[in-house]
C-alpha cells in the first residue's frame, strides 16, 4: 500500500485491512471501498470525484480509506468536518469490516446488485444530476433503468378520486410505448402510477428511501413483488438495514427525477415532497408536466404554481406522448377519454366521491377592452428605480429563523448569484439537504433559483 512516511497510520486499521486482503479479491475490496466512502458523513459526489483524482496519483480507493484523516486533508480534498467524520467511521468500522463484506455478499443472494460510477450499467442520466449517488442498489431487471423513454410520476398521498383517475388515465393511456414509469412506491399517487403501469404491461421502477430489505410502506409489499415479477426494478441508494426515515425522502426524490426524462405532477399541495421533486426537475432541466385542477383545492396548489413557471398542462395521454416525443404506435388502441377536461372542472371531488360528467358550452362573452399601457418616461424610470432600491434597503422583510443561516450566505443586493456547490461548502450541508431547504425558501419567496444551479436572494411579493 502506498503510504507516505510519517503519516501516523492507525495500526489497527492497517491490521484489519490486511486480514481482509488475505481473504478477498481486489475487485471485492474495491466494492467495499465504494460502500465505505459513500457512507462517510459529508462525502458527496464532488468530494468523491476529487478522491478519484487523488487515487490516480496515490493509490486505490481501498488504500485511501486506510490513510489517516489528517493526511487526506493535506491533499486539499478534506475539510475539518470530513476529517472528523472519517476518523469516526474508521473507528466504528474496524470491528465491522468483515460483517460489511458478508452483507455485500448477501446482496447477491437476495438478487440485489450494487452499481457504482465505474459500472457501465449505472444509469447515465443519474450521472448528470447534482450530487449523483456513488452507490446504487437494484433488485430486479437492470434493463428497466435503460428504457428509451422514461416518465416520473409524483403526487400526494392524500389524493382525491380526481387525482387517482387522472393518474390512471394518463399512465394506462401510454400502453405499448417503449418507456418506464418511475415513482417512489409511496401510498397515493405513486402507488396508482406503478399499478397502472403493471395493468397495461409497462415497465415500472420503484425508488425507495430505505434499504431494499424493507419495503415501505408495508402495504406495498405485494406491489413491489409484482413490479419485479413483471420485469421492473426496485432501486435505492441506501444500504441494506437502513430503515425508513423522513429525512431521506428528498434524497429519494432526486433519484426519481434523475431517472426520468420528464416528471408528471398529478396532485400536490404547494408545500410537499412532490413539489421538492418538481423543483429538482426544473433545476435539472427536466420537462415538467402537471395536471390542472380546481383552483380552490389544496392539492391543486402545486400543479398550478408549476403552470405559472412554464409547466406543461396535461389531461390526455396524447399530451404526454407529445411532450416526451414518443414515436407513434403502429396499432395503438384509442385511449379512454374522461368525461370532462380538468380545465372545465367546476369542483374538485373530495375523497369518497366520484367524478360526474358535466356539460359546458361557450358563454359568448365579449372581452372587456382595457386602456393601452402608458409608456414609461425617463424620469418615471429613475424614480421607480430609486423607490425600489430604497424599499429593498429599508423595508424588506426578514426571513424566518430556520432560513437565516442560508440567507446570510447570499449576496444582499438580490442580483448577484451564488452556485449551489459554493453554497453547500459555505453552509457545510450535504447537497440534498441544501436543495430541500432552498426549495422551501423558493416556495415562500425568499430565494430565486436561476439557470446553471445559481441562487439569488429574493423577497416575498
Amino acid at each position: 500500500m502506498l503510504l507516505p512516511k510519517g503519516t501516523g497510520a492507525n495500526p489497527n486499521v492497517l491490521q484489519a485491512a490486511q486480514a481482509l486482503e488475505a481473504q478477498y479479491t481486489a475487485s471485492q475490496l474495491r466494492r467495499l471501498a465504494w460502500l465505505l466512502w459513500s457512507d462517510v458523513s459529508g462525502v458527496g459526489s464532488k468530494l468523491l470525484q476529487e478522491l478519484l483524482q487523488v487515487e490516480a496519483a496515490e493509490g486505490n480507493l481501498w488504500e485511501l480509506w486506510q490513510w489517516p484523516a489528517h493526511h487526506l486533508r493535506q491533499t486539499g480534498c478534506f475539510t475539518g468536518a470530513h476529517k472528523k467524520a472519517l476518523e469516526a467511521q474508521q473507528a466504528q468500522q474496524l470491528a465491522g469490516l468483515q460483517g460489511l463484506l458478508q452483507r455485500y455478499e448477501a446482496y447477491h443472494e437476495r438478487g440485489i446488485r450494487l452499481l457504482t460510477w465505474e459500472d457501465e450499467a449505472y444509469p447515465q442520466p443519474l450521472r448528470e444530476i447534482f450530487d449523483p449517488p456513488a452507490c446504487l442498489f437494484i433488485q430486479g431487471a437492470i434493463e428497466a433503468l435503460h428504457q428509451p423513454y422514461s416518465l416520473g410520476v409524483v403526487g400526494t398521498r392524500k389524493h382525491t378520486p380526481y387525482g387517482q383517475q387522472l393518474t390512471q388515465h394518463l399512465v394506462e393511456g401510454l400502453a405499448g410505448h417503449p418507456l418506464s414509469i418511475i415513482s417512489g412506491l409511496a401510498l397515493g399517487i405513486d402507488g396508482f402510477a406503478h399499478a397502472s403501469a403493471l395493468n397495461v404491461g409497462l415497465v415500472t421502477v420503484g425508488v425507495l428511501a430505505n434499504g431494499l430489505d424493507t419495503i415501505y410502506p408495508p402495504q406495498h409489499v405485494g406491489l413491489a413483488e409484482q413490479i419485479i415479477a413483471a420485469g421492473g426494478a426496485l432501486l435505492s441508494e441506501q444500504p441494506l438495514g437502513m430503515p425508513p426515515d423522513a429525512s431521506l425522502f428528498p434524497r429519494r426524490n432526486r433519484l426519481v427525477v434523475g431517472l426520468s426524462q420528464a416528471l408528471l405532477v398529478s396532485e400536490a399541495p404547494l408545500k410537499s415532497g412532490s413539489m421538492i421533486s418538481a423543483h429538482i426537475a426544473l433545476e435539472e432541466n427536466r420537462t415538467v408536466l402537471t395536471v390542472p385542477g380546481d383552483v380552490r383545492a389544496l392539492n391543486s396548489g402545486g400543479p398550478h404554481w408549476l403552470l405559472r413557471q412554464g409547466g406543461i398542462p396535461v389531461w390526455e395521454p396524447s399530451h404526454v406522448v407529445e411532450a416526451l416525443g414518443l414515436p407513434p404506435l403502429k396499432q395503438a388502441a384509442a385511449p379512454k377519454t374522461l368525461p370532462t377536461s380538468p380545465f372545465n372542472s367546476q369542483a374538485n371531488p373530495q375523497v369518497g366521491q366520484s367524478l360526474q360528467p358535466q356539460q359546458h358550452r361557450a358563454t359568448g362573452a365579449t372581452p372587456v377592452a382595457t386602456e393601452a399601457p402608458t409608456q414609461p418616461t425617463l424620469s418615471n424610470t429613475l424614480s421607480n428605480t430609486l423607490s425600489n432600491t430604497l424599499s429593498n434597503t429599508l423595508s424588506n422583510p426578514v426571513p424566518p429563523a430556520e432560513y437565516a443561516a442560508l440567507w446570510a450566505l447570499l449576496p444582499p443586493n438580490g442580483r448577484d448569484a451564488v452556485s449551489l456547490d459554493a453554497l453547500a461548502q459555505a453552509a457545510n450541508l450535504p447537497p440534498t439537504e441544501l436543495l430541500t431547504a432552498l426549495t422551501m425558501m423558493e416556495l415562500e419567496g425568499w430565494v430565486r433559483m436561476e439557470a446553471g444551479n445559481q441562487v439569488v436572494r429574493h423577497w416575498p411579493a
